[in-house]
């Protein structure tokens, strides 16, 4: 069995490369490093100096992947100020706590209806927010 600890990158394939990230990069706070000299519309987009998103465009020629995936998912802090980068683009979002397992989710819906879930420590987010933790 092949170990795997922890996610290099997703390349979810869009009409629209430089739209995708022009939405990823101030609603989500990626930013571009570098993207390598390729013969197709290619942008990789980084998360603390490490590559987590490459937007390719459907049509590059022998890049299209027939799988689909629904979303892909990041852990997250600082839920105030995510939530504001998220409001200020008018980001197309929904919002859910999930006090159970102890996670507060936002999925966000890029304009290609790319779907990019952030994911909060519960008792965080309700830090966050101005609100206690109630006993049940």
């Amino acid at each position: 069995m092949m170990p795997s600890n922890q996610l290099h990158h997703f390349t979810p394939l869009t009409d629209d490369v430089e739209k995708s990230s022009d939405f990823l990069k101030p609603s989500l706070g990626f930013t571009d490093v570098f993207t390598p000299d390729v013969n197709f519309p290619l942008k990789c987009l980084y998360s603390d100096q490490k590559p987590v998103i490459h937007l390719v465009a459907k049509s590059s020629s022998g890049l299209n992947g027939g799988g689909r995936v629904d979303h892909i998912a990041f852990n997250c802090s600082d839920y105030r100020a995510l939530k504001a980068r998220l409001d200020k683009v008018g980001a197309n979002l929904t919002e859910q706590s999930q006090s159970e397992i102890g996670v507060h989710q936002i999925l966000v819906e890029t304009p290609e209806r790319i779907r990019v879930e952030v994911i909060f420590n519960y008792q965080e987010y309700l830090h966050d927010i101005g609100e206690q933790i109630r006993d049940a």
